[in-house]
């Protein structure tokens, strides 16, 4: 291998890498890109984080009241115990999420997918209790 073609792919390398790295701290914005992150007990409260990536984030204890969580991919993320009242979940993937604990309290589900992959009627809006450890009800009347 020619040395500039070499220090070329080890650079593409090496970039490649780091921002793998840097994901889990970019700052928070629409569309970050925080799956798999630890971001246990995280003050989120407001933030926009619309189509924001949080698949397999671990969001326990996470403070999300009134975050902007249009079209979030939450897949698989552990939202034990997050305090998400009134959040903006409309579009939302929240399939397989563990939302054991967790306060939705006025959180808009709107066409949000649901722990169990039903998709939330149009106008959804979270009643005013927390999620159980025993059961997931779905908090909002399912699409027919």
């Amino acid at each position: 291998m020619k040395p500039a073609l070499f220090t070329a792919a080890v650079i593409v390398t090496l970039g490649t890498a780091s921002s793998v790295l840097a994901a889990c701290s970019d700052p928070a914005g629409p569309g970050v890109d925080w799956s798999a992150c630890d971001l246990t007990r995280v003050n989120l409260e407001g933030v926009d984080l619309s189509s924001a990536n949080l698949s397999r984030a671990n969001l326990t204890y996470a403070n999300m009241r009134g975050a902007d969580l249009r079209e979030a991919n939450l897949t698989g993320a552990d939202l034990r115990w997050a305090a998400l009242e009134g959040a903006h979940l409309p579009y939302a993937n929240l399939t397989d999420a563990d939302l054991s604990g967790a306060s939705l309290s006025g959180a808009r589900l709107s066409r949000a997918t649901w722990t169990d992959g039903r998709t939330c009627a149009i106008g959804s809006v979270s009643p005013r209790v927390s999620v159980s450890y025993s059961s997931l009800p779905a908090p909002c009347p399912a699409n027919r």
